[in-house]
């Protein structure tokens, strides 16, 4: 597998559209059996299975964790992935700074693989 070219983010706390995107992101991935997968992508585990408190916890995103999801999502089936791309994209026009950052490198990451 190539390199996965997505920029770390630094201290990234997710405001309230975020969290509710990232519960319409658990919820496709709880559907498609999927969860278990992130379980090798670190910080991606932290925000895509915990509670609300891990949101406002400033987290960084860095190079690992992005080949960790990488690596994950290229077992997800396509149906899955853009789904999940899609509410990426929703919430990188909803949001700004970090979060959109975060929002837009999720997106660019997945479309690698």
């Amino acid at each position: 597998m190539a390199t996965v070219n997505c920029k770390p983010v630094h201290n990234l706390k997710f405001g309230s559209t975020s969290a509710n995107g990232i519960k319409n992101i658990q919820h496709i991935l709880d559907d498609s059996k999927i969860v278990s997968g992130l379980l090798m992508a670190g910080t991606f585990h932290l925000i895509f299975t915990r509670s609300n408190a891990t949101w406002q916890v400033g987290l960084n995103v860095g190079m690992s964790d992005w080949e960790g999801l990488a690596k994950a999502a290229g077992d997800w089936n396509a149906v899955v992935k853009a789904l999940v791309i899609r509410e990426a994209r929703n919430l990188e026009l909803l949001t700004n700074g970090q979060e959109q950052v975060f929002w837009g490198e999720l997106v660019r990451c997945l479309e690698q693989y």
